[in-house]
């Protein structure tokens, strides 16, 4: 079991606890695509690796790795927070579209609209208002076939429309029916297993 975590560009600062840091190889000229594949394709990089807990940056744990383990992923596939405060794909799409420091990225902007569009022809409305949201600043993982599909499914859905990767993550989760989430309730800002400090940008 190990935890990691992967810091590229100067989106936040080097750690000095005991958590593996991914720096990455340059794959990609965007450093958050470059932190992406670190944290989506666990197998890829932790090949000798059970059971994965990717944090962001800026989360350190309050627990072993074990104990988070064993109390929040259980016998679950995937352990990862329900969203605290937005509840569907779709008030995601428009809560990134209004964030001030990426209305300025033309791309961006771009690509989402277009996978806004996408989803509302390939979807439901009830599937893209009841897909339940997930934070996914942290995500416990068990590295099965399964799982490793899944992680595989998410990543080609990043690669082919953007990297803000939480508007893809529930209807990924959505086709692959026979995945246990555990949606964990609360926020990893203020839960006792987590510290949660500002990005050190």
């Amino acid at each position: 079991n190990l935890a990691y975590t992967a810091i590229t560009g100067n989106f936040d600062k080097q750690r000095t606890d005991n958590i593996k840091v991914f720096t990455g190889e340059g794959l990609f000229s965007n450093p958050v695509m470059e932190a992406k594949i670190y944290k989506v394709l666990p197998h890829k990089f932790l090949p000798n690796c059970d059971i994965s807990i990717w944090v962001v940056g800026n989360i350190f744990l309050n627990q072993s790795p074990v104990k988070t383990i064993k109390d929040l992923l259980g016998n679950a596939d995937i352990a990862v927070f329900k969203h605290p405060v937005r509840k569907s794909i779709l008030q995601e799409f428009d809560e990134i579209k209004r964030q001030p420091h990426l209305k300025p990225n033309e791309r961006l902007m771009k690509r989402l609209s277009e996978q806004q569009e996408y989803y509302h022809l390939k979807y439901s409305l009830s599937v893209l208002n009841e897909a339940p949201l997930c934070e996914c600043g942290m995500i416990i993982r068990r590295h099965t076939r399964l799982v490793n599909d899944f992680n595989e499914a998410w990543f080609a859905e990043i690669c082919r429309w953007q990297e803000r990767d939480q508007v893809s993550f529930p209807l990924v989760m959505w086709a692959f029916p026979e995945l246990e989430v555990n949606m964990i309730m609360g926020d990893v800002r203020n839960h006792p297993y987590f510290t949660y400090n500002y990005h050190g940008r």
